[in-house]
């Protein structure tokens, strides 16, 4: 018997079962229909927002722009923080709601398996980023959506108030390390004594001292130095002078950068933008009765076929067999 005789005895063995296989095919898919309604009904809530561009909320009222793939990115960083899923599990209750054996050594695994499974972050075409969560209860659903939307700006706060406190912190340090050093040169310059004549340099640098007094912007020091100049010049007092006003101007760099760290403390933070808030919706997402039912026919199909093809084959073999 060659393949071409074996393939048509297994479609007409196939034909003349097909009533069969239609049944199988009609038994699974309701068995599967039927099912779906002993599974846990699931609820869909989905929340979308935007990063900003800034952690500066000047520059966010300047330049009111939503935030750039980099942004996006990041935002889902932190929703997929540690800190964010610790957060969570406390405030939903997680633990309970999962039935989890904290007693067993896998509890850790198996809580993270199923918060991923029901939690979810994407960032779509238009960069934004979404927060989808399914639970049991669509209000629970919801109020996890609009709770994480919340408390990403916390997260987001907390870590650039950190970091500015370093930033103040170390900049205070080095203040009062330069205003040593501005003070010692300042000292040396007071106590110095005369050694030569004046000199054309010595004028010039009176001049510019005396243009700011005239300008009521004298900066620290400028009596002492002027003082130094008329009546204890000496190279080494200029050379003092000249480290003198280089030195206090890296102190007032100093002072002007303690006082934007200060600001940007003090100045409201800005939040993402929100642009879809989380409502409960009452229309079960899972189970599918029509997926279930889809997915339980192509079972029940696929296993007929394959029952029925191997009585086929197996008929063939043992009419093989006699005819030996």
């Amino acid at each position: 018997m060659n393949e071409n005789q074996t393939n048509t005895i297994l479609l007409k063995g196939l034909y003349t079962q097909r009533k069969k296989i239609a049944l199988v095919t009609v038994v699974f898919a309701l068995l599967a229909m039927g099912l779906t309604f002993f599974i846990p009904k699931k609820y869909t809530a989905l929340g979308i927002v935007y990063p900003t561009a800034s952690n500066s909320i000047k520059d966010v009222v300047a330049h009111p722009d939503f935030g750039y793939e980099i942004h996006s990115d990041r935002l889902i960083q932190l929703f997929q923080s540690r800190i964010m899923q610790d957060w969570v599990v406390e405030t939903f209750d997680l633990i309970d709601y999962y039935e989890i054996d904290t007693s067993s050594a896998e509890w850790i695994h198996s809580l993270d398996k199923k918060y991923h499974h029901d939690i979810s972050f994407s960032r779509n075409k238009y960069l934004s980023v979404e927060i989808e969560v399914s639970s049991k209860d669509p209000q629970r659903s919801a109020d996890m959506v609009n709770g994480m939307i919340s408390y990403v700006d916390t997260i987001r706060r907390d870590m650039f108030l950190a970091n500015t406190t370093i930033l103040v912190q170390n900049l205070e340090k080095q203040i009062s390390q330069q205003e040593e050093k501005v003070t010692h040169l300042l000292t040396q310059i007071f106590n110095s004594v005369p050694s030569e004549e004046r000199n054309a340099l010595s004028q010039n640098n009176e001049i510019v001292i005396q243009e700011r007094k005239n300008k009521a912007i004298q900066q620290l020091g400028d009596e002492t130095v002027l003082n130094s100049l008329k009546n204890n010049y000496s190279i080494t007092v200029e050379k003092l002078i000249n480290d003198y006003y280089h030195e206090l101007g890296i102190l007032n760099s100093l002072k002007n950068d303690l006082k934007v760290a200060h600001e940007k403390i003090s100045l409201p933070f800005p939040g993402i933008y929100e642009v879809t808030h989380a409502v409960p919706d009452g229309k079960k997402t899972s189970p599918s009765t029509l997926k279930n039912g889809i997915i339980g026919g192509t079972a029940g199909l696929i296993f007929s076929l394959m029952f029925f093809i191997f009585q086929i084959k197996l008929r063939e073999i043992q009419t093989i067999l006699k005819d030996d």
